[in-house]
């Protein structure tokens, strides 16, 4: 769920050597693409050509395993490993020298780095990057008609090249967050009124609010059936919530994915709905060492939810995570530190949050063993979500180790052995440095942390969460950002990537004082849904007015609906 944060917005990003792939004088249609977005001198063009260049590719590329030695399959270099500089003949003439410094050149580019065409370009088999040089000796050409001019004129100037044109298929890739909106659209139960509207987008992978507590604080609309009369002792196991009637319903509908935020009814206590600690119930482990028994139990209800998902429905992709863990890891600290990025996290919860990873894992691990191949085409996947990712990954950039962070990635990810993991990626989509590599080497790191299991699907990083504050950013810087994110994150090699969200969920401070309320949970129900927009935070594809907010929205839809020629 999106939180606030205080990051650091000074322009600190370094940058680093990069390698290129080798050269080949059989090049098509990339360049062109960036040579017409320069002619034109057209930001937002700029922005969509580098990203039809780098998408165009991806779907053939393996690039979450890892290399023999070490580094990251795709991508040399001081970063990431396996490489050192070295120079490459082009076209068996030219000589380019690697490239070192990238810095944005004129106002038609700005946003759209260099460095990322370079560094993502050399991620992906079927590129090449070339490079301009007067002290090398000459020009490396692109070899396009009314390119290589601008090439030779620009000292270090490189393009990315594509050598097919392979639009991937977005919606196995592109998904829609739908959790506690502050307003709706029908009179259909809640969790299914939104459902409807992310599949209206196009979209087939939803990620939904899977709790055992408390469901109608996260979809309190037009619910009847949840039990709210006896909240106090409603406390089923995962496999019991879905087999309630709604969720059914959900797993019955046409996604293929569903990403669940998921949890054990294992620490269920008190009855107090003003003990804060028993609404946080599902990270028991933060306050006090899981029992063995706890963890036993862990296990056990997740063994019993992914037996009855993977028996129980068809050609389904079912994927089980936790809520931000950096944030989890910091719940037990006074309320003004919960959600403070430099909080200290203690080596005893990080060695706590193993323990409880790994018995979550050890369920779903166990079940699909199982059930082998009765599961058929259907498969269940458990994943954690880290959030604080920026600051550990430049520090790894800039010294090739982490030193000073204790955040989620560094101390928990290389602990434990996880099918996936997800990024909430507030941290790095939505700071200037973006579109200057900053997310791209966020993914990077986590993928370099990541223990994979054996039944790791070939792509198992994602991003849980990501999005823009449309109601506090102007609608160009909007879209860099959500551009910069689809582009950086098909050419990353994500498994996903999911929008927050269809409906705003919070209120802003001015709908906080007129409302006395922050998140829109069952309370609001009694006041009524909030349509008007002056009250809400601004993280939402569905405009309480109920068209849809555009541009985000149409660029998602479109671009969802495999119409590439008409983005614009």
């Amino acid at each position: 769920m999106h939180r606030p944060l205080d990051v650091d917005m000074r322009s600190t990003h370094q940058h680093r050597q990069l390698e290129r792939a080798a050269g080949s004088s059989q090049v098509s249609t990339g360049g062109a693409l960036l040579a017409f977005a320069y002619r034109h001198a057209s930001k937002g063009f700029a922005v969509l050509a580098v990203g039809l260049v780098i998408a165009t590719v991806v779907s053939r590329h393996p690039s979450e395993s890892a290399s023999d030695n070490g580094g990251i399959a795709g991508l040399s270099g001081p970063l990431f490993g396996g490489g050192s500089s070295s120079t490459t003949n082009v076209g068996g003439t030219y000589e380019c020298i690697p490239n070192v410094d990238y810095q944005d050149f004129g106002s038609s580019f700005k946003g759209v780095s260099r460095r990322d065409c370079a560094s993502l370009c050399n991620a992906m088999p079927n590129c090449r990057v070339w490079q301009h040089s007067t002290n090398a000796g000459g020009s490396c050409t692109t070899r396009y008609n009314n390119y290589t001019s601008f090439v030779s004129a620009h000292e270090g100037v490189e393009s990315c090249l594509q050598m097919s044109h392979n639009p991937p298929d977005m919606t196995a890739f592109l998904g829609v967050a739908h959790w506690q909106g502050c307003y709706y659209k029908t009179a259909k139960p809640f969790l299914l009124d939104g459902a409807d509207e992310v599949r209206r987008l196009g979209a087939k992978i939803i990620k939904v609010a899977f709790n055992f507590h408390e469901p109608w604080n996260d979809y309190p609309w037009h619910s009847p059936e949840w039990p709210t009369d006896t909240w106090r002792t409603w406390t089923p196991t995962p496999v019991d919530v879905a087999r309630h009637p709604y969720w059914k319903s959900l797993f019955e509908m046409d996604f293929d994915t569903y990403i669940l935020v998921a949890y054990s009814n294992v620490a269920r206590s008190s009855p107090d709905p003003e003990d804060w600690k028993a609404w946080l119930d599902p990270w028991y482990w933060v306050f006090e060492d899981p029992t063995s028994q706890q963890l036993r139990d862990e296990t056990a209800q997740f063994y019993e939810l992914t037996e009855h998902l993977l028996t129980a429905y068809v050609h389904k992709t079912f994927v089980l995570q936790m809520w931000e863990g950096d944030w989890t890891l910091r719940q037990d600290l006074p309320v003004d530190q919960r959600y403070n990025t430099t909080a200290s996290v203690s080596r005893i919860k990080a060695d706590r949050m193993v323990k409880w990873l790994e018995a979550r894992q050890a369920g779903v691990t166990k079940a699909r063993k199982a059930v082998g191949h009765k599961a058929g085409a259907t498969k269940v996947y458990h994943a954690t979500e880290v959030n604080l990712v920026r600051e550990s990954a430049k520090e790894y950039a800039q010294s090739g180790r982490v030193t000073h962070r204790q955040d989620m990635v560094t101390t928990v990810l290389p602990r434990v052995a996880l099918d996936m993991v997800s990024y909430s990626a507030y941290d790095s989509t939505l700071i200037p440095e973006a579109s200057t590599g900053a997310f791209f080497e966020a993914l990077r790191f986590i993928q370099r942390m990541h223990r994979r299991t054996p039944e790791s699907p070939e792509k198992a990083v994602y991003v849980g969460e990501f999005g823009v504050n449309t109601m506090s950013t102007d609608w160009d810087d909007s879209m860099e950002k959500i551009k910069n994110a689809v582009n950086v994150g098909a050419a990353a090699g994500l498994a996903y990537l999911i929008y927050w969200q269809m409906y705003d969920n919070a209120l802003n401070p001015k709908g906080k004082e007129h409302y006395g309320l922050d998140l829109c949970d069952f309370r609001m129900v009694a006041k009524g849904p909030v349509y008007d927009q002056q009250y809400l935070e601004g993280f939402f594809l569905q405009h309480p007015d109920m068209e849809y907010l555009r541009p985000p929205a149409s660029y998602l839809k479109k671009i969802l609906h495999g119409k590439f020629d008409e983005v614009r």
